[in-house]
């Protein structure tokens, strides 16, 4: 099994665009009418940064670039088909190299679908994160008023609903310590794509809205200001900001975060993380890539029905466009990716088919649809588990 830093990355040259405080914390309500200008003025500062600091390297960053070492990686290693498993941003750096390499695809698990035919595909991507979520909030808070004996937080969806908007509201009206607006919907965001957060970052909204400690849900939301977390965020925006066609209009990205802002509350957040950087990016960007699926053999795909991360509509595009691949969808699910997930989040159903594709090549006959996996039960083992921190980051 072979892993790599891509371009930009860790050991392959990571970039920087600004220092690791570079964003104040917490960041200014992303809802707000007011703090407008300045997020402009944040976000387009740290795109002059990444030119400053790392503009000669940008244009070589693509995922075309990436896809072209992976195929020099296979040369190395003296295999003649490259096998490969690709979750979230990697289904779409798989799909790139069906279409530069197709005679080179071997045994290939694509999970997390992008959909890979808009030529503003991360603005599109970015625009279905929004409008997913609210769906899957509701399936989590249906999930909460399950156990309110546990949780104290309403025995409905609705009562639960309204504990989470008062939170959103108090946070949102006076930040509390490094956690705002901004920092509890990122931590939201990220505890919808995994059930392994839902205890504890449930266990600290109860917490707070039950007793009024906000220390756990702050130390639960509070984002790192590491040089590893800027870094992260400069490789994210140089792959993004430079694969997908991106407005240049202010006007643009207010309008449509508004019209999704009428029923997600995510629509302002989500446009500021993945979209204002790209508005002014110091390096042209370019239309996509177009795939086709031609010319390759059977192709494993995974989605569950209400990722956020990655919404099922994508999967669909994608499948579409790989016309010898299977579609495996796990139902009663919004987890991001399901084969070979942590033990808390195990699909056997799942992990037994990519298991058994991977091992003999043999895929099921045709698409097909399981059971989600079980949800976390509360007990008190699990309520006296170390708490996990947030995963947004890595989605968004």
């Amino acid at each position: 099994m072979i892993g790599f830093d891509p371009r930009g990355v860790r050991h392959s040259g990571a970039i920087s665009c600004a220092a690791p405080d570079y964003f104040p914390v917490p960041q200014p309500d992303p809802d707000a009418p007011a703090s407008r200008d300045a997020m402009w003025k944040l976000w387009d500062g740290y795109a002059d940064g990444c030119g400053a600091k790392a503009g000669a390297l940008l244009p070589y960053l693509s995922t075309e670039s990436v896809a072209r070492d992976m195929d020099r990686l296979r040369a190395s290693l003296g295999e003649r088909k490259l096998n490969y498993l690709g979750f979230s941003y990697g289904t779409y750096l798989g799909a790139v190299y069906t279409e530069l390499f197709p005679q080179r695809v071997g045994r290939m698990i694509l999970d997390g679908n992008v959909d890979p035919t808009p030529p503003d595909l991360f603005y599109k991507m970015a625009l279905s994160q929004s409008l997913a979520f609210p769906k899957r909030l509701d399936s989590y808070l249906g999930w909460v008023a399950k156990y309110d004996a546990v949780f104290h937080l309403g025995t409905t969806t609705r009562a639960v609903r309204a504990n989470w908007n008062k939170t959103l509201a108090d946070f949102r009206a006076k930040p509390h310590g490094a956690v705002g607006a901004h920092e509890f919907l990122g931590a939201t965001f990220g505890v919808l794509t995994s059930d392994e957060l839902w205890i504890p970052f449930t266990q600290v909204l109860s917490a707070y809205v039950v007793g009024g400690d906000d220390s756990g849900l702050v130390d639960f939301a509070t984002p790192s200001t590491s040089a590893q977390a800027e870094r992260f965020t400069a490789s994210f925006s140089a792959v993004i900001c430079g694969d997908s066609k991106w407005s240049h209009s202010k006007a643009t990205y207010e309008r449509d975060a508004a019209r999704i802002a009428k029923v997600s509350p995510v629509a302002w957040d989500n446009m500021w993380i993945t979209g204002s950087v790209c508005r002014n990016w110091p390096v042209p960007s370019h239309a996509p890539i177009k795939i086709t699926g031609r010319g390759l053999p059977g192709i494993l795909m995974f989605n569950t029905v209400g990722d956020p991360a990655t919404p099922y509509a994508g999967a669909l595009k994608l499948h579409q466009v790989l016309r010898s691949s299977v579609l495996v969808t796990e139902r009663d699910s919004g987890a991001h990716c399901v084969f070979a997930n942590p033990q808390s989040m195990v699909n056997p159903a799942v992990n037994a088919i990519g298991t058994k594709y991977l091992l003999t090549g043999e895929l099921p006959p045709r698409d097909l649809s399981v059971p989600g996996h079980a949800l976390p039960v509360p007990t008190p083992a699990a309520l006296k588990a170390p708490i996990a921190k947030s995963r947004a980051a890595l989605v968004r």
